[in-house]
């Protein structure tokens, strides 16, 4: 994770020790990450899944097997809750296909948003926007996508974008809902493809992706697979 404010230039490189842990790694440059040489901090509540932000020299995530969202202040390590009542937090069924969590958190050009199952509204995925100082959610937004069907899913623009397999080597972009005029569209294979990488480390003949990470200052996907970081350039067209 990196901080990915538009006004500060950071270098610095946050991990969470799992899919749940209560152990945040701060490391200097992604060069330090390599060298293992990190500060590290021992968080109050332990944090589940494995979208998770640092936004404004804070960690955001959600509070393992709760609704609650944490807010972990780095400067003063101070954490503040807030609880999601609309969340679903069942196995399987208020995940991602491959699981992962129950709550996504990403920053994008517009801010900070919460990505989660909705319990009112059959288990959708809902988008909140999320602001990081007065930790409550400005605005939602509900989709027509169920969140078990999606293998991930980003902000970008604005724009929420669902990738169809977490492990699928030629997966795609499956729908995309945008907050900025409410239209959705489901996609096919040759809309948006997304081809990620195979390699050695992974345990099957596909992929694993656990985390995707939109950069809006690198304008790039930071990308979790089958234990290692990729990064992708990204082009956007008017058309989607």
């Amino acid at each position: 994770m990196k901080d990915d404010r538009i006004d500060v230039l950071s270098p610095q490189v946050w991990v969470l020790d799992g899919a749940t842990s209560n152990t945040l790694y701060e490391y200097a440059n992604e060069d330090a990450v390599d060298a293992g040489n990190a500060m590290v901090y021992s968080l109050p509540y332990t944090c589940e899944g494995t979208n998770n932000v640092v936004y404004q020299n804070a960690l955001f995530c959600n509070v393992y097997n709760t609704r609650y969202v944490m807010k972990f202040k780095l400067s003063t390590q101070e954490a503040r809750l807030v609880e999601l009542p609309d969340a679903g937090v069942t196995p399987g069924q208020d995940e991602y296909s491959n699981g992962g969590g129950y709550m996504d958190f990403s920053v994008d050009e517009n801010g900070l948003w919460v990505l989660f199952a909705s319990v009112a509204d059959q288990h959708e995925i809902s988008i909140g926007k999320l602001d990081p100082v007065a930790m409550n959610i400005s605005r939602y937004y509900f989709t027509d996508f169920t969140r078990n069907l999606a293998g991930n899913a980003f902000m970008s623009c604005g724009a929420m974008y669902v990738i169809d397999s977490a492990t699928d080597v030629d997966t795609y972009i499956r729908y995309t809902f945008d907050t900025n005029n409410n239209i959705q569209q489901h996609l096919g294979p040759n809309d948006i493809p997304f081809h990620h990488l195979r390699h050695a480390e992974c345990d099957n003949l596909y992929g694993d992706i656990t985390m995707v990470e939109y950069s809006n200052r690198e304008q790039k996907l930071h990308v979790w697979n089958c234990k290692r970081m990729e990064k992708y350039d990204i082009t956007f067209q008017s058309n989607y």
